[in-house]
């Protein structure tokens, strides 16, 4: 039996961390952390529909820009996930750049920091010149979903308890 699933890293075992993750029959890919993604060729790159990133080192992000080049004049939304503070880091590198031919533009990027009792969406679209617009903060207890969980795996071994 074939996997859904067809991990490669694109920079082998020793090069920066770039695991593209793609799914097989859907043409649809995501990729985790986004080392130096140059040397792929763009066929490749266009399936990502989400990034996850560890963390915003240089060797794990540094293909930010080569992605956004490659995804700017599409009329799609690429989804970044990360630790608290990547979207002070995507905006930073948005900042660098000049907007000025963007209107037409549809691509649009959102970013959503997770952090260890929130989650904090932005919205940066290019027809905005990549101002960045809050979307929604969600708040979870991870006291209250262990919780749930408990009570939910009591209530389950409850029904099979012979009377």
């Amino acid at each position: 039996m074939k996997t859904t699933f067809r991990p490669r890293l694109l920079n082998g075992q020793t090069g920066d961390p770039a695991l593209l993750v793609s799914l097989r029959w859907q043409g649809r890919a995501l990729l985790v952390d986004l080392g130096r993604i140059d040397r792929t060729p763009a066929a490749t790159l266009l399936p990502i529909e989400a990034v996850f990133v560890s963390h915003t080192h240089m060797d794990h992000f540094m293909g930010f820009d080569q992605l956004l080049r490659l995804f700017l004049a599409r009329d799609a939304t690429l989804r970044l996930y990360g630790p608290a503070g990547l979207a002070d880091c995507v905006a930073g590198k948005l900042a660098g750049y000049t907007w000025n031919l963007t209107d037409e533009y549809a691509f649009t990027l959102e970013v959503t920091e997770i952090a260890a009792r929130q989650m904090t969406s932005w919205r940066f679209a290019a027809r905005q010149r990549s101002a960045p617009r809050a979307r929604s903060r969600a708040w979870w207890s991870p006291t209250r979903c262990s919780r749930w969980r408990r009570r939910r795996s009591i209530t389950r071994s409850s029904r099979w308890r012979t009377p």
